[in-house]
């Protein structure tokens, strides 16, 4: 009986201790799984039962979207993540065992996991949130798959050679940062980087991507090798904004710098108008100068392109001045000889200017000019009569440019000209033989020495008037060179100053050309 009695009793514990047991299989089941994976594992040593054995980590990495690519610190700043596989000899087990369980997620704190590095991280070369955020993925038959994401950011060397139409290339580097190759060997799951779900960026396009791997060592420790895999992207920048807001200002300002060259010096205009189209490119660089980028090994070409329309802005000021002072000369002096061969003869023929043909030579009026003194001293003669001075008495005075047989008398009662007065060719000739009658009105002397002064008055009077008709017709000849001259200067930069522009604005758009091939 008693033995019957403990026979039941065993019955009864193991009935209960099967009831107890019962649950819910899965949970039941898989933590069973958990626990007995993890009851002799070891997260700080490497997953291999054979220790001579190599973890072979693949990686690849996914790209979402590149967020910023600073030129200035030269920083580039993508989101996506990076796909970490390899084999674990502990976690593994038969599925038919453990209710067909297949796959497991644990946290990163439960397994083993290689130290991926971003070497050339300007934050934190190692990511601590990507322990603690991501799980990792455990299949049965030891494969094991970590994926953290989010933004890495990386220094870029960059070339601003040809900003705004540059292209840059920025390679991230990842790294075992423990594991020599012997020990962890990482490999590249992809030669490109996926961009399944990426996203276009306004100012950027990607060209093309390359991940590849390689080894490095230090140069301290050169036996020491460790494995990297290097991701390379090619972006380029998207133009169009800087053709509305930058190129296209400057191609309208260029025309105003041409049009200093091409406003007439008598405006009044031209400084002013070149001061305010240099102030309007001064001010359009002060602008962008904020967004250019500060590199002292490349000069950007947008930057040399300003520069050349700022160089021709000032270099029109200053033609400017030195076209309006030969303009507006104040002293007429005869240009030199150089000047006018070098000028007039050889750019205003090159310029089909056709200077020559409207410039007046001063050699022939000083010449007229003397040649005419010289015959008012000859053919000015006065006659002495011997008869006694009366009212009457008439004194000759042969006037120049007169046929020869012509004299002009004097009649003091009448005030009367001859006809033969008509045949004077000059303005100043007639105003001298107007004076003559005016004043013959007045002076009622008939003496003869009172006659013989009043003519040699008469003479100079119209010496005077022909020598300030001469001088203006110099002053008008020598004003009319050097305005000459201004012009040809003036043309000759306008059209220097449109070649400067245009190549300088072939150069750039040809490297816009180039950039879309």
């Amino acid at each position: 009986m008693i033995l019957e009695k403990w026979l039941l009793l065993l019955k009864l514990l193991l009935c209960i201790s099967a009831v107890a047991t019962e649950g819910p299989s899965n949970r039941t089941i898989e933590a069973r799984l958990v626990d007995q994976l993890t009851s002799n594992y070891d997260r700080r040593v490497r997953p291999r039962m054979n220790a001579s054995e190599t973890v072979d980590v693949t990686f690849a990495f996914y790209m979402t979207r590149v967020d910023i690519l600073n030129l200035r610190s030269e920083m580039l700043s993508v989101t996506g993540w990076i796909v970490v596989r390899w084999y674990d000899d502990i976690f593994r087990w038969d599925p038919a065992q453990y209710d067909n369980i297949t796959k497991l997620v644990l946290p990163t704190s439960s397994v083993w996991l290689p130290i991926i590095a971003l070497d050339n991280s300007v934050d934190n070369i190692i990511e601590k949130n990507f322990r603690d955020n991501f799980y990792v993925l455990i299949s049965y038959t030891g494969l094991m798959s970590w994926e953290p994401g989010g933004v890495f950011t990386t220094s870029c060397e960059m070339d601003i050679t040809l900003y705004p139409f540059d292209r840059q290339t920025c390679t991230m580097f990842f790294s075992t940062w423990d594991y020599t190759v012997d020990l962890v060997n990482l490999t590249f799951a992809s030669p490109e980087v996926d961009r399944d779900a990426y996203v276009e960026n306004g100012e950027w396009e990607i060209l093309s991507t390359k991940v590849e791997g390689d080894r490095f060592s230090y140069n301290n420790s050169p036996e020491m090798i460790y494995p990297e895999v290097a991701v390379t992207i090619q972006i380029r920048r998207k133009s169009t904004y800087y053709f509305i807001n930058i190129l296209t200002p400057c191609l309208m300002m260029s025309c105003l710098v041409l049009m200093v060259f091409y406003l007439p010096p008598d405006s009044g205009e031209k400084v002013s108008l070149g001061v305010t189209v240099l102030l309007a490119f001064s001010v359009f660089q002060l602008m962008i100068a904020e967004d250019m980028p500060t590199s002292a090994s490349a000069m950007p070409i947008l930057e040399v392109y300003l520069l050349c329309f700022m160089s021709a802005s000032t270099f029109s000021v200053i033609i400017s001045v030195l076209v309006l002072n030969l303009h507006h000369r104040t002293e007429y002096n005869q240009p030199p000889v150089w000047l006018r061969r070098l000028v007039l003869d050889f750019l205003g023929h090159w310029l089909c200017m056709g200077t020559r043909s409207h410039t007046t030579d001063v050699q022939p009026i000083v010449e007229e000019y003397h040649d005419h003194m010289d015959q008012v001293e000859a053919k000015i003669e006065i006659d002495h009569h011997d008869e006694p001075a009366t009212s009457c008495s008439n004194p000759k005075i042969v006037l120049p440019d007169s046929p020869a047989e012509s004299t002009h008398t004097f009649h003091p009662t009448s005030g009367l000209l001859g006809a033969s007065c008509q045949n004077l060719r000059t303005g100043a000739a007639i105003s001298a033989v107007k004076l003559i009658h005016s004043i013959a009105n007045i002076d009622k002397t008939s003496g003869t020495q009172s006659k013989t002064a009043f003519l040699s008055a008469v003479r100079d009077v119209y010496q005077e008037l022909y020598q300030t008709r001469m001088a203006g017709e110099v002053e008008a000849a020598l004003e009319n060179q050097w305005k000459q001259i201004a012009r040809v200067v003036d043309r000759f930069f306008f059209w220097l100053t449109f070649s400067i522009l245009i190549v300088s604005t072939a150069i750039i758009f040809d490297a816009a050309r180039d950039r879309q091939a």
